[in-house]
């Protein structure tokens, strides 16, 4: 084992970590460049054919597509993990037979892992002084980010900020219907002139010596484009290109934004895959930025993965140590004590052999494993030091009643939430292998180390006299029980009056939680992202964008705001500030913080199909796209008028005003123009061609070719539109084509081959509550039965189910809660004082910390329970409860919230033990107390005076 501990030192670097474990989303996504067609052809063509022929692949448990202007995707989630290179395999089988029957323009279909949760693991910004933000991020364009992309296990890197810019040729089309020259002419000529050619090897006069011959014509500069002869007129003046165009540098369209803190800045964003280690990915991010920058480039980084890891070991550390000392030195000299030498030695040795086996089977390490680890710590010195039956397998019996508990919650939760599932698997693999490594490696050193102990060389004052004060204490906090005690028992009815009360605050809080929820993240920050609807301009996303960013900078609690905007999508990272605790009720209160953002729809990262923020999302379905989006509006029109209803939030963009062109017959095929020139003649115009790229100030720019910008500003520059035939003659538009407005979509989404359209209801009101609204109003809406509406998030499951879910809960509580594994001196405990005291301590647990029954607080439950069964009573001596106490003081000194799953575990853990002492006790007081001819003589009295009471009211 010790050699196993030292491999692990060596193969740290290989740690595969994230903060959480989080839902994992194992999607895939079809994409298709369909050039050319608009969104129901796309529709027609794409979209329907793949997804009819993707329905028949085992385990999907959704398909959605988006159909729109020259491009298809369509996303597959399936039901359980899969193999991605072998499901790819399947996958393109199925779509080369589709695709044989595309038209020759589409493009062969792609398949992409797909996960929109995903992170980047790795976010730096970047300055110079010398360098412009353009010209900064084209340098990391051309420098940086291939180097990046070469490291093994990288996913993708992007970098925002600044604008790539390019060569614009923005032309004038009078001028060019003048001199007779078309835009596809100069993009033409322009390839002429900037191409190098080959023209093979020549005779250089020496025997059998040949050189290559080459004609090289590249442009160097911006002037050299502006001279590019276009034609010759008859008295021989050439015609220029900027005789009829302005040329000119500017920024693409295609914009990429980053901020930090509201800061223009140059950011690169590296996201890595799922078996990546972080740790390695970190080291060799790093390396290649420190040797690939320039000396006038400086980076800051704002995120790294790995950094949280180190941050979450520097915190296990300082408790290991506090720990370890506390645990050497105590008061009451009656208690074993550790030696603090083999303790640290002991764990370091533990931890790094957990190492070994995490790396050696390639599974990805969370919080969970540290915290699995230190309170395998805390279990082995609570029964080492205070169960001396250790040797008799108390501890043996602890594990094994642990282990069947722990598979019968993993059972359950197989049922109710896989995630939670797989966390308490982690939980009790790295728990146990602590317990038993933690244990051997401790015996070994402590018995090599001899009677050498730390804590003997330890000496306390006898002028203090902490002992004798301590005793002091004891003895009146025991008094002052005994006497609470004796009067609480003085009524005979306060004692099942106030379990009762427990009980019923119980239940209802049993009815109402969420036992799968777990909203603690410990990684000090987390990820948001605000779609907008389809077809939003980037000025329109970058401006809600930075509204949402000032709101968030505005929240006392968050230290520092990065953004990467596009046009349909914005990530955002907030950083919070230390010992901030990263739950539900902070991200309900960022998401109040920033109000409505018009069409922009803002979603956390850390749960993505679930109603984390009290957000409903729904689903409507049906053949019509108009009829979809009327019954939309008049839901959301409706809804706000019910009170708790805050807002309705679309997520989609409606359909809106567009042209189209029609051919006329006749007119067009007379008119020498062919419908292939005309679109690209046209679209040329309007979204420009690249025609060559060129290279000067060190930069390489794109030559893009189209109108000028006033001739593309409004419907009636259509008028200037003209497009020439083969004749050579320009045809103005108008008299080819006829010019018709309709509302058109600029995306068409489906789910499972259905048209759809989401929406989601903000409101606090209860999700029964809130579905039973938008059902009353759609069933009074639409009476068409091919519309439906469904809930969006199929992970939130129906009242029933959820019901069902809890009951299994309850009834394996109460199973095991009645199991006896051992036999004991004070009577059989196994009654049902055993399962009176689940609802009273759910109360009490969830109370006092104000959230869910969440994965930390069952976890501090089956801990408490299994040794509360089996130490003998032990664990519930007051000596043991004081020291608990005092543990878990330490650690919510120490490091809140660092590790606050920790004091969450030990906090439940406490409550468990004190509650169930208290209860024990009292319980057996109150049946000596109250026993069976007390209350027969007390049921006697009350049969008498309600004899008496009839008599006096007899006439």
């Amino acid at each position: 084992m010790l050699i196993f501990a030292l491999l692990g030192i060596l193969a740290f670097n290989q740690v595969n970590y994230s903060p959480n474990r989080e839902s994992e989303y194992n999607g895939v996504l079809v994409k298709v460049d369909a050039t050319g067609a608009d969104a129901f052809k796309v529709e027609d063509l794409v979209t329907f054919p793949i997804e009819k022929s993707l329905s028949n692949l085992g385990e999907i448990e959704e398909i959605r597509s988006v159909s729109e202007v020259g491009k298809a995707s369509i996303y597959l989630k399936f039901k359980g993990n899969i193999d991605f290179k072998v499901k790819a395999v399947e996958i393109r089988e199925k779509l080369d037979l589709v695709a044989a029957s595309f038209p020759r323009e589409f493009h062969k279909p792609q398949i992409l892992k797909y996960d929109p949760t995903q992170k980047p693991v790795f976010i730096a910004s970047f300055e110079s002084d010398s360098l412009s933000l353009n010209d900064l991020r084209l340098y990391l364009e051309n420098h940086v980010k291939p180097g990046l992309l070469s490291i093994e296990g990288i996913n993708l890197v992007e970098i925002a900020g600044g604008e790539l810019e390019e060569i614009q040729v923005a032309c004038d089309p009078l001028q060019l219907e003048a001199y007779k020259i078309s835009l596809l002419e100069i993009i033409n000529r322009i390839q002429d002139f900037n191409k190098s050619i080959s023209l093979g090897p020549v005779r250089s006069g020496e025997k059998d010596s040949f050189k290559n011959l080459s004609l090289v014509a590249k442009y160097k500069d911006i002037f050299e484009l502006q001279v590019t002869p276009l034609l010759v007129k008859e008295n021989g003046k050439a015609i220029l290109l900027k005789d009829v165009c302005k040329i000119s540098k500017k920024g693409r369209d295609d914009n990429l934004a980053s901020r930090i803190n509201g800061q223009e800045k140059v950011a690169i964003f590296v996201y890595g895959t799922n078996e990546s280690s972080i740790v390695l990915l970190s080291q060799q991010i790093r390396r290649i930025l420190d040797h690939s920058i320039r000396t006038d480039v400086s980076y800051k980084v704002h995120s790294d993965v790995s950094l949280n890891l180190f941050s979450r070991l520097r915190s296990f550390g300082i408790i290991l140590v506090f720990l370890s000392i506390f645990f050497s030195v105590r008061i009451k000299s009656k208690f074993v004590k550790i030696n603090i030498v083999s303790f640290l030695l002991s764990s370091i040795f533990t931890f790094f052999l957990i190492i070994f086996f995490v790396t050696f089977f390639k599974q990805r390490v969370t919080e969970l494993s540290l915290l699995a680890f230190l309170i395998g710590q805390i279990i082995v010195y609570l029964l080492l030091g205070h169960c001396e039956k250790w040797k008799e397998k108390i501890g043996l019996r602890f594990l094994i009643s642990l282990t069947v508990v722990i598979f019968l919650f993993l059972f359950v939760y197989t049922f109710v939430d896989q995630t939670i599932m797989k966390e308490f698997a982690e939980f009790y693999l790295v728990f146990v292998i602590s317990v038993l490594a933690f244990n051997l490696f401790y015996k070994n050193l402590h018995r090599l180390g001899g009677k050498n102990t730390l804590w003997k060389k330890i000496k306390i004052n006898d002028r203090f006299n902490l002992k004798r004060f301590y005793e002091k204490i004891d003895i009146g906090s025991a008094k002052k029980m005994k006497e609470a005690k004796k009067k609480y028992l003085s009524n005979p009815f306060l004692f099942p009056a106030t379990i009762l009360f427990l009980s019923v605050l119980g239940i209802y809080y049993f009815v109402t939680l969420d036992f799968s929820n777990k909203f603690e993240n410990e990684g000090g920050e987390v990820s948001a992202a605000l779609e907008f609807p389809a077809g939003s301009s980037f000025e329109y996303s970058n401006r809600i964008t930075k509204d949402a960013e000032n709101k968030f900078k505005q929240y006392p609690d968050v230290s520092e705001v990065i953004s990467k905007v596009e046009s349909e999508r914005s990530y955002i990272v907030l950083k919070f500030n230390e010992n901030i605790k990263i739950d539900k009720a902070l991200l309900t209160s960022l998401k109040k913080k920033v109000g409505n953002l018009d069409e922009a729809y803002l979603h956390f990262l850390i749960d993505l199909e679930s109603p984390i923020l009290n957000e409903y999302a729904f689903d409507l379905l049906g053949p019509s796209l108009e009829t979809l989006e009327s019954t939309v509006f008049t839901l959301a029109k409706d809804l706000k008028e019910y009170d708790g209803i805050e807002d309705v939030v679309l997520r989609f963009k409606p359909s809106r005003e567009e042209l189209e062109l029609i051919y006329r017959g006749d007119k067009f095929s007379h008119s020498g123009v062919t419908v292939t020139d005309f679109g690209e003649q046209l679209r040329t115009a309007i979204q420009g061609g690249v025609a060559s790229k060129m290279f000067f100030e060190n930069k390489e720019y794109d030559i893009r070719v189209r109108f000028d910008e006033s001739y593309r500003k409004n419907v009636k520059d259509l008028s200037f539109y003209k497009v020439k035939n083969y004749f050579k003659d320009f045809v103005p538009i108008e008299q080819i084509i006829e010019v018709r407005t309709q509302k058109i979509p600029s995306k068409i989404y489906h789910k499972d081959k259905v048209r759809v359209l989401s929406f989601a209801v903000q409101s606090e009101l209860s999700a029964s509550k809130v579905n039973h609204y938008v059902n009353e109003i759609f069933e009074s809406t639409v009476k068409d039965i091919s519309y439906r509406i469904v809930d969006y998030q199929k992970k939130r499951k129906s009242i029933g189910s959820e019901m069902i879910s809890k009951i299994m809960f309850l009834i394996l509580v109460f199973a095991i809660s009645v199991f006896n594994v051992k036999k004991t001196n004070r009577g059989d405990f196994t009654t049902y004082r055993e399962i009176m005291f689940f609802f009273p301590y759910l109360f009490l647990v969830t109370y006092f910390h104000q959230s869910d029954f969440g994965l930390y607080l069952q976890i501090g439950f089956v801990i408490a329970f299994c040794l509360e069964k089996t130490s003998e009573q032990k664990i519930l001596a007051m000596g043991v409860l004081k020291e608990l106490f005092l543990i878990a003081i330490i650690v919510n000194l120490l490091v809140p919230p660092t590790f606050y799953s920790l004091a969450l575990v030990l906090n439940s853990m406490l409550i468990f033990l004190l509650g169930r002492r208290f209860f024990l006790q009292v319980s057996e007081l109150w049946m000596r107390e109250n026993s069976v001819r007390k209350w027969k003589d007390l049921l006697k009295k009350i049969f008498l005076a309600v004899q008496t009471k009839r008599s006096f009211g007899k006439p």
